[in-house]
């Protein structure tokens, strides 16, 4: 298998995501990662974005190695996108990235190696930042495997900062062929259970899964936002 790879998002409004502290470019951001960590390592790549009639850019920021496909429903539905965005794909490597992710060198390698082998499904664990650390800088964050989550105390009592997300199951790496073998991601018409149930069917079809911290895989902070 070639390690070609296609990165694949669906969104809608995710460029200039308003808060508190201003307006949030997540996906430029997020693109910027993807760009400097394949050329870093040189792995061919092309970045695949399926838009739900975004009206907060007008995407000229894009880099030429990405591909911009509309669709063209009303009805949002993030399985679907998912799957639109694949099926316009042309690489035998397909990582699925939600907008608000960063990602480094060293997770693009790890995509690229964890997939070689037919049945192998790459399902990594993000680093998720938080509002209160949402200023540390981005190339360390991506450059290295974070410490385990650090309890804070303040005057309201202890909470939880940055820490690893255990459940979530949203980015995948995994190859055309198993993608294809799967049917795809479930397509709800509502926010719900895409993520774990696309993951079920590897469990129950005992694929080889691949499920761990991943070095270089950083949710950026944002306040919470649906599209729908």
């Amino acid at each position: 298998m070639s390690n070609k790879l296609s990165i694949c998002y669906t969104c809608k409004n995710r460029s200039n995501l308003p808060s508190k502290h201003g307006n949030l470019p997540l996906l430029r951001r997020s693109v910027a990662s993807v760009l400097g960590a394949c050329i870093s390592i040189g792995v061919e790549f092309e970045i695949v974005i399926s838009d739900w009639k975004s009206t907060d850019t007008d995407y000229k920021w894009l880099p030429k190695q990405s591909k911009l496909v509309t669709i063209d429903q009303e009805e949002f539905s993030r399985g679907y996108g998912r799957n639109f965005a694949a099926k316009n794909a042309k690489n035998d490597i397909l990582l699925f990235l939600d907008a608000d992710m960063l990602i480094g060198k060293q997770f693009i390698a790890k995509c690229t190696y964890a997939t070689a082998n037919d049945k192998t499904v790459y399902f990594p664990q993000c680093w998720c930042v938080t509002e209160g650390d949402r200023k540390k800088d981005e190339k360390s964050l991506i450059s290295k495997l974070p410490s385990h989550q650090v309890r804070y105390t303040t005057k309201e009592g202890i909470y939880t900062r940055s820490g690893w997300a255990n459940l979530g199951f949203g980015c995948c790496c995994i190859s055309i062929k198993d993608f294809k073998d799967s049917g795809g991601w479930p397509e709800y018409y509502s926010w719900g259970r895409e993520d774990p149930d696309f993951y079920d069917f590897f469990v129950q079809n005992e694929y080889n899964i691949i499920r761990e911290r991943a070095s270089g895989l950083v949710h950026m902070w944002h306040p919470p936002a649906r599209d729908v």
